[in-house]
């Protein structure tokens, strides 16, 4: 909310100044990058920046807007995120799940089978480690992803 703000009383008093507060045509947005304009263009005195007599504004008519760092935290944490970096994990993640998908699918059908038809009492305790070890295994592997977005295989 506060960041919202602070954009539209951006937008507000660029629109001042560009029209010369007669109403003329209004821009309806920026770009985040003209932003920069706002520390390196002076306003009407000749010796303050824009920036700052919006930051004076501001202080006098709602100083909740100066908080806005506080509504926009993720956007610092993810300023070193590389964007082709990221979309590659995530096909790995997704070709991953899909394998993890498939082994589960397998393993489940060896252990239902296991299940209908149990084999001698040694071959049960050996087998039934086997497939401990590999469904805890299984879910090492997925344990970065929420349990909603862990794909289910198909039950018999």
């Amino acid at each position: 909310k506060r960041f919202h703000t602070l954009l539209a009383m951006i937008l507000e008093l660029v629109n001042e100044i560009n029209t010369g507060g007669e109403g003329g045509a209004s821009a309806v947005g920026f770009t985040l990058d003209s932003l920069t304009k706002l520390s390196e263009t002076k306003a009407f005195d000749n010796k303050t920046t824009v920036l700052k007599y919006l930051v004076k504004v501001i202080r006098k008519t709602d100083k909740d807007v100066l908080k806005f760092r506080e509504d926009i935290k993720s956007v610092v944490l993810a300023k070193g995120v590389v964007m082709e970096r990221l979309l590659a994990s995530a096909k790995q993640l997704c070709e991953d799940s899909r394998v993890v998908t498939e082994a589960a699918k397998d393993d489940g059908d060896d252990y239902r089978k296991f299940l209908k038809d149990p084999p001698t009492p040694k071959y049960k305790s050996r087998d039934m480690k086997a497939q401990r070890a590999s469904v805890k295994e299984l879910r090492e592997m997925v344990t970065f992803l929420p349990v909603k977005d862990v794909p289910i295989g198909q039950m018999d």
